[in-house]
């Protein structure tokens, strides 16, 4: 098989070309967090979660980090960031896709992406892709973001009997809405993402997109 070939279907292990064709829709899967319980999980989902939002006047928890946890968090981005530009796509037929990103007009998503990048890695690399060509999407149902996010907000905020209370309401809940959730985010790229396109996806490990996916769509994952 020709090298060219190869690297149209195989994307990921191909580095050596100069642009990325293919007449599939592509879809790669970064995933922005790897968290092992609830309580981490909360954490990782409010960091996600809180640039965003902040722009619907919910305001956010500050989430506070180690150096080294820093470090480590900086060093992660810098490899994610090397291994898309490794690639080097034709920008302008590249669309991103953020958890946390509300679905929302372009000059809002814009503002949001901006403003989040003073603080928050994740969005400082999109705001470096969209800079090069790349359109990014508003990715979920505000709706949603706002119930999860007030949920989240009163768990790490109340304590005692409340605070049970309140997870207790969101354990009925939290299965139903993370599907909500996960089925929102696999139409908006089912519907925007175009053959000959590809899309960039920064999601956590809850939200199994994969799995709503069009056999259209080929996934990749960095």
């Amino acid at each position: 098989m020709h090298q060219s070939t190869i690297c149209k279907k195989f994307i990921i292990s191909c580095h050596s070309i100069k642009e990325i064709e293919i007449r599939m829709r592509t879809l790669i899967i970064i995933k922005i967090a790897g968290v092992a319980n609830d309580a981490l999980q909360n954490d990782a989902l409010q960091a996600s979660m809180a640039p965003a939002l902040q722009q619907v006047q919910l305001g956010s928890s500050v989430i506070t980090k180690t150096r080294k946890e820093n470090q480590k968090d900086e060093q992660r981005w810098k490899e994610i960031e090397s291994r898309i530009n490794s690639l080097l796509f034709n920008w302008n037929k590249v669309r991103i896709y953020q958890e946390g990103l509300p679905l929302a007009k372009p000059e809002l998503i814009s503002k949001i992406v901006n403003e989040s990048a003073k603080q928050n890695k994740n969005y400082l690399l999109i705001k470096k892709l969209a800079a090069q060509g790349a359109r990014v999407e508003g990715t979920e149902n505000s709706t949603f973001l706002l119930t999860e996010y007030g949920f989240m907000k009163k768990i790490k905020e109340s304590e005692g009997t409340e605070k049970e209370k309140v997870e207790k309401e969101y354990a009925k809940i939290k299965q139903d809405l993370l599907a909500r959730r996960t089925s929102f985010i696999a139409d908006r790229i089912t519907i925007t993402l175009l053959e000959g396109e590809i899309g960039i996806l920064f999601i956590g490990s809850r939200l199994a997109v994969e799995s709503k996916l069009p056999a259209d769509i080929e996934i990749r994952a960095i």
